[in-house]
């Protein structure tokens, strides 16, 4: 009887274990992916619609909805472009994947958080003013991840106005009025 109780407390062990090195190797992922996306956010200072360039340059960093959504931004830009002849401005100004005007230097930090049964990272942004030395202007922007084709994506971001507020924009809710 002992030796079953002892059976039985090992594959306890093994299966609890597995389930902690399991969670861990998801944890790295997901702050590699948020790594990866603002480094190459960060590079790629995308301002208004991506091109589809740039879009395929972060496809291994986002879902494929937030992919097609960018595409279809791309194209309505592209289209508003032509129709417009320069008469009025872009759909879309501004970075793109980022909560401030003025874009971002670095990300500081990235911070993991489960919120309502979401993977979120709140990440810290600093932005280097063109005519100071010193960084400054640190803020804040939420992205949300999903597993999809098993490997960890972003899908989301939230532009935090101030963090609490219920009044926060998505990346996806400027994509609504424009196609």
């Amino acid at each position: 009887m002992k030796y079953v109780a002892a059976a039985v407390g090992a594959l306890v062990l093994v299966f609890f274990g597995s389930q902690y090195v399991g969670e861990r190797i998801d944890q790295k992922e997901q702050a590699l992916c948020v790594d990866n996306f603002y480094k190459t956010v960060i590079a790629l200072d995308v301002r208004g619609a991506p091109s589809k360039d740039e879009v395929e340059i972060l496809s291994p960093f986002i879902s494929s909805k937030l992919h097609d959504s960018l595409l279809q931004a791309s194209v309505a830009e592209e289209k508003h472009a032509l129709e417009m002849k320069g008469d009025e401005a872009p759909l879309f100004e501004g970075p793109m994947f980022l909560g401030v005007w003025e874009g971002a230097s670095r990300m500081k930090a990235a911070t993991r958080e489960v919120m309502t049964g979401q993977i979120t990272y709140l990440v810290t942004l600093q932005m280097m003013s063109p005519y100071d030395k010193d960084p400054n202007n640190d803020w804040k922007d939420r992205a949300i991840l999903i597993q999809e084709n098993d490997k960890w994506v972003v899908d989301e971001l939230v532009f935090l106005i101030k963090e609490g507020s219920v009044n926060n924009r998505t990346l996806s809710q400027s994509f609504l009025p424009k196609y």
